[in-house]
């Protein structure tokens, strides 16, 4: 199911090394709404390009469903867990492709750590394509449109740097650096988006 993104969500992860495609990972302030992963891919006519030259951009978004994995059923169904997901029959073959072991796909997949859940998906979608996970993506073609979504990476890429570097200032002072707690403490100083983003991550501490 593709999310609808709000303007205070936050970015927590980005990976924007490679020329031809973005990602990123998006969470919710309020707690709401699953974690979001969002896949941006430069296309041309004449297949992938540059992100800085092409001709379309194409979003890709989907939840990161926190799955189970309960007498052998990797399930996405949090109300009922006995229910397989439909990638639950070719772990094997899944795991294989991405050179790891079944168990660290499924430890990925049912990680509380919305980052790890999407290395989880990534590797599925290596085996099965980004499009099981997005049937209708969004396209932007035209200068008008690829700027949009392009300003959208950049405060998403801005997000992403600043929560990077609250955790390296926690860690230059010897923090507890195993806990959210230190990334709040450094989000509150920023008040706003980021302050509601410490309370969310304290709570998720806490409990």
């Amino acid at each position: 199911m593709k999310s609808r993104i709000m303007t205070n969500w936050v970015c927590i992860w980005e990976n924007t090394g490679a020329t031809e495609s973005s990602q990123f990972v998006l969470v919710d302030p309020a707690g709401i709404q699953e974690a979001m992963g969002i896949v941006v891919n430069a296309c041309s006519k004449d297949g992938c390009g540059a992100m800085d030259d092409c001709d379309e951009l194409e979003e890709l978004r989907f939840d990161l469903d926190r799955c189970t994995y309960i007498n052998g059923i990797l399930s996405d169904n949090v109300y009922n867990p006995s229910y397989a997901s439909w990638f639950n029959h070719r772990l094997d073959r899944v795991a294989n492709a991405n050179g790891i072991e079944r168990a660290e796909l499924i430890d990925a997949l049912c990680s509380p750590d919305p980052v790890a859940r999407f290395q989880g998906y990534e590797a599925l979608a290596i085996y099965h394509g980004w499009h099981e996970f997005d049937h209708c993506p969004n396209w932007y073609s035209g200068r008008k449109g690829r700027k949009s979504i392009r300003r959208a990476m950049a405060r998403w890429e801005h997000q992403a740097g600043a929560l990077h570097e609250a955790w390296r200032r926690g860690m230059s002072k010897q923090l507890d650096g195993t806990t959210f707690g230190v990334i709040a403490d450094w989000l509150e100083e920023g008040g706003g988006y980021w302050a509601k983003f410490a309370r969310l991550l304290r709570v998720g501490v806490e409990t």
